[in-house]
């Protein structure tokens, strides 16, 4: 769980902003090393949650290497279980491209990715379409959605256009801001107590999304996550 000052969020999407709980999960054993030098590191486990029939599925990322093999990229594996962790299946791998050696991802502690992490549907009422027009902000809790604030766009939301949306952080204090192709924005600001820790991030109502885990504690750094 990364612990951060503030988080920032940008993103090309033509729908919606969300704030959202983060999922918990169990933590039983993923992975099993056919070989003496395997090693693995900076997992993370979720359950899904609002994601349809897709409900309870449990999603596992971590980094594998092979200690012994100087020349071999490291790369992430991906897993699924539909069983509470009875039993896994790996969903794909992504390695690390070129000739690197193993040590190129592992040296990098922030390159573990969270963003991973894909949410599919809607946690209840779309936060934006072309019907409502309204740019919305949602906690999400394991099995409901609370508006904290939303705001009409001017002229609505127009169907084949790309918008722009952004969500920031700092401290308690989240603003949303949406921005039409012609470069019009729509932006409002809250302040939420009840914001501790969990995960922040853009949602597509009909699509998905990016999140990232972040604990807030107080407005020290501003740190940038690209979705």
């Amino acid at each position: 769980m990364a612990k951060l000052g503030s988080v920032t969020a940008h993103t090309l999407i033509p729908l919606a902003v969300l704030f959202a709980k983060s999922a918990l999960a169990a933590h039983n054993s993923l992975w099993q090393p056919a070989q003496n030098d395997e090693s693995v590191g900076y997992s993370r486990v979720i359950q899904l949650q609002h994601a349809g029939g897709a409900n309870g599925k449990l999603l596992a990322t971590f980094e594998h290497w092979y200690t012994d093999t100087d020349n071999t990229p490291s790369y992430y594996i991906i897993r699924e279980s539909t069983n509470n962790s009875t039993t896994w299946d790996t969903l794909t791998t992504a390695a690390a491209s070129g000739d690197l050696p193993n040590s190129a991802l592992r040296d990098q502690r922030r390159c573990h990715r969270d963003e991973f992490i894909r949410r599919s549907g809607s946690p209840g009422t779309p936060a934006i379409d072309i019907n409502s027009g309204d740019l919305a902000l949602y906690r999400v809790g394991d099995k409901e959605a609370t508006t904290l604030s939303s705001k009409p766009v001017p002229g609505g939301i127009k169907a084949n256009q790309k918008y722009h949306l952004s969500l920031s952080v700092k401290s308690t204090t989240i603003v949303a801001t949406v921005t039409g192709s012609g470069g019009a924005k729509t932006s409002f600001s809250i302040i939420d107590d009840g914001l501790g820790r969990g995960m922040a991030g853009l949602f597509g109502s009909y699509g998905s999304g990016g999140f990232s885990n972040v604990q807030i504690k107080s407005v020290t750094s501003t740190m940038g996550l690209g979705m």
